[in-house]
């Protein structure tokens, strides 16, 4: 990842790069600008200090670290928003279904 956006500066892979140079994975050629995040109501959503202070303060000593490493950071906390249907079937334990495998949570068991 060595190849740095010209609008947004997120770091993207050479092999990557279509012809004209310009990605479209971070902001559809600069076409994508981010607004201020807020909420449902229009309130301005204000981010935690530690955590704004990490992410654009480049004095931070992690600052670096973070902005060289945020794919994996993000990958790492993604699943924070994962939803799960819990289904009693009459099992006693917590099982949830996805396709044809069963997965039973405590004890583990797979059923396949």
């Amino acid at each position: 990842m060595n190849i740095i956006c010209q609008f947004r500066e997120t770091k993207n892979f050479a092999a990557e790069r279509p012809s004209d140079g310009k990605f479209t994975s971070c902001c559809r050629k600069g076409k994508i600008k981010l607004e201020k995040p807020s909420d449902a109501l229009s309130n301005d959503f204000l981010y935690p200090n530690f955590l704004l202070d990490l992410l654009t303060n480049p004095n931070n000593p992690d600052y670096k670290h973070i902005h060289d490493n945020i794919r994996s950071y993000n990958r790492a906390v993604s699943f924070a928003s994962m939803r799960a249907k819990v289904v009693d079937l009459a099992l006693g334990d917590h099982t949830y279904s996805k396709f044809t495998v069963r997965y039973v949570i405590a004890p583990v068991t797979f059923n396949q």
